[in-house]
């Protein structure tokens, strides 16, 4: 949840289209931190 704080909330719109791509750049993000 460290991620989640660092980025702010993306609207329901956005997560819809790029929230696979999002998803995927937290993963990496988990790994780098």
């Amino acid at each position: 949840m460290v991620f989640w704080s660092l980025k702010p909330a993306t609207p329901p719109q956005r997560k819809s289209h790029t929230g696979c791509l999002e998803k995927k750049k937290e993963k990496s993000s988990q790994i780098i931190f």
